[in-house]
């Protein structure tokens, strides 16, 4: 069984997500304590519970010390199951963190899977949905995944209720490695909001816009106000997004700025992945193996290889500024 501290670094659900997708991936059991213990209110959250149980949900997992609050749990990682499953967070709870502990076991499954979450698609702290659906699977499909977003319904702090489908096929992964971007093909933008007056998407719309973007407005009637923006810069060999969420006395204005700087910041470095991206494909990268580099080594990548190393010994190294991340394919242990 493999022991891990969930207070180190950041000390947030980021370990807790990742050592349980690497537990169902190496087979390996898991126990994880100290859950969160630098935060205000340590323990599980909803979120974090309806992600291990959606583990419970899509195989034959089990895990021991299920319920909100608690700061250890033990992980006994099971055969997957494909199928279609249906989770709810119950809040406002990020639905793209969720996926993040279920799809790469997912993908290493060959099973069929449709899933539909629901919850938050555009919140604080979290990738929107929309990242996901227009940069991180782009980008994964182009190494032979097979991961596809419907977003039904969005949500938004602190109703949620927002819904996505997910569908993941068999496929044959090769190595992530990308060691440039090539051209440039399309630079796109999602400016999206839900039971707002319509001048406030179309502001930011005419901004991004003024800013060379392709813009697609998508305009909803949901459980509860929100706007949001996701921005993606498509290369021949590579996607690079950033997202930005609408604030009570934020100018639409200034959020679509806010986008477009952080990818700005991203595309005039000589990185060919996003900062974002740079941790999240860690997740995916001991499937079949990665090699891509970031403008900048984040606190978030810093934990991924700490826990990489630890499921797959040796697997996972950074090296060289900007940094380049490299992991080896398969299971080290």
């Amino acid at each position: 069984m493999i022991t891990v501290d969930g207070s180190h670094g950041e000390g947030g659900g980021q370990i807790l997500r990742a050592a349980a997708a690497f537990s169902l991936l190496t087979g390996e059991e898991v126990r994880i304590h100290s859950i969160r213990a630098r935060r205000p209110t340590p323990g599980l959250k909803p979120q974090h519970l309806a992600s291990l149980k959606g583990l419970t949900m899509i195989s034959s997992t089990r895990v021991e010390g299920l319920r909100v609050g608690s700061t250890e749990v033990i992980i006994r990682p099971g055969r997957l199951r494909g199928g279609n499953y249906r989770i709810d967070i119950g809040t406002a709870g990020s639905v793209t963190l969720l996926l993040q502990t279920l799809l790469p076991a997912m993908v290493d499954s060959g099973e069929d899977f449709v899933i539909e979450v629901s919850g938050g698609t555009a919140v604080k702290w979290a990738p929107q949905a929309e990242y996901f659906q227009r940069v991180l699977f782009p980008l994964l499909n182009r190494y032979g995944f097979s991961l596809h977003m419907e977003i039904i319904r969005r949500g938004y702090y602190p109703r949620g209720g927002g819904l996505v489908r997910v569908a993941c096929e068999p496929s044959s992964p090769r190595e992530i490695r990308v060691d440039e971007r090539g051209h440039s093909i399309e630079r796109g933008a999602v400016v999206h909001q839900s039971s707002l007056p319509s001048h406030v998407a179309e502001r930011a719309a005419r901004t991004l816009r003024e800013l060379g973007y392709s813009v697609e407005v998508v305009m909803e009637r949901g459980p509860g106000p929100g706007m949001g923006v996701a921005l993606w810069a498509e290369y021949a060999k590579t996607v690079m997004g950033s997202d930005a969420l609408g604030e009570r006395g934020v100018r639409a204005e200034e959020v679509a700025h806010m986008a477009h700087d952080a990818l700005q910041s991203d595309i005039s470095s000589p990185a060919t992945v996003d900062i974002h991206a740079s941790d999240m494909l860690l997740l995916f990268a001991p499937i079949a193996g990665a090699r891509y580099t970031s403008r900048a080594l984040t606190g978030h990548a810093e934990t991924m290889v700490w826990l990489l190393n630890m499921f797959y010994p040796g697997s996972a190294g950074i090296s060289g500024s900007p940094p380049t991340f490299t992991v080896r394919r398969g299971r080290m242990r």
